[in-house]
């Protein structure tokens, strides 16, 4: 019974993020004046802290979470191959009361006059179109050899909260952009993604979901395998 109703949670979590946007109806979300092209920094020295989670569910029915920070910090513009990018410095730590942060991987991102595009490990991805509105639809991997995926807008100019072990934080102005959502309910597997970004700050929350569920117990949504990762706002300054 703990076990199921654990993996119970883990799979309506996901609805969180929709639970606390849907006290507005998206239509009648404030509308931020200007149109979202300055939701991103691209100022040099600019930097966000995230608390990162990451569970794993093993075939031995074993669970294995991990916890770190990554920081991730503006740098210089290069010339990609047609591209003028910004690097962008990750830096890893274990503890938060480390002293030192350690390299982790750089990567880029670019806008061309109406998209965000970030490069993830040599992946690029169309993170948004400008100008920001909502129920916005385009395909993320138009950039790379991937499968296409719808990715979508949610709740322009909605607030979001981020509550961690250090303070909650309210931000006013957000926009959710659903990467994947296996809807209606599959029984088999769960394909969930999203990215949430707060005006003038940049991507504030992510998380994904990929289960596979138990075929024994069809219906109880039991994770038989698969993983669940949670990367939330800690901090955000300049260096």
């Amino acid at each position: 019974m703990i076990n199921k109703a654990l993996n119970l949670n883990f799979y309506f979590s996901a609805l969180i993020v929709f639970i606390f946007f849907g006290c507005k109806d998206s239509n009648d979300a404030v509308q931020p004046k200007n149109v979202g092209e300055n939701i991103v920094s691209f100022e040099k020295g600019k930097y966000i802290v995230y608390d990162i989670t990451k569970i794993n569910f093993l075939v031995s029915g074993k669970i294995d979470t991990t916890k770190y920070y990554i920081k991730e910090q503006v740098s210089d513009t290069l010339q990609l191959g047609n591209e003028t990018v910004t690097k962008l410095l990750r830096y890893k730590k274990e503890k938060l009361a480390d002293k030192e942060w350690a390299m982790d991987s750089v990567w880029y991102m670019y806008k061309t006059n109406n998209q965000l595009v970030k490069m993830e490990n040599n992946t690029k991805f169309v993170k948004l179109i400008y100008p920001v509105q909502n129920n916005q639809k385009w395909n993320g991997n138009v950039y790379n050899n991937l499968e296409a995926q719808n990715y979508q807008t949610r709740n322009w100019g909605s607030k979001f909260l981020i509550s961690n072990q250090v303070k909650d934080t309210v931000f006013t102005q957000s926009v959710a952009v659903v990467q994947s959502d296996s809807v209606p309910v599959n029984l088999l597997n769960r394909n969930f993604s999203v990215e949430v970004f707060a005006d003038k700050i940049g991507l504030i929350y992510k998380e994904y979901q990929i289960y596979t569920y138990d075929q024994g117990s069809i219906g109880s949504f039991k994770i038989s395998t698969g993983t669940r990762y949670i990367q939330k706002y800690l901090s955000y300054g300049k260096e």
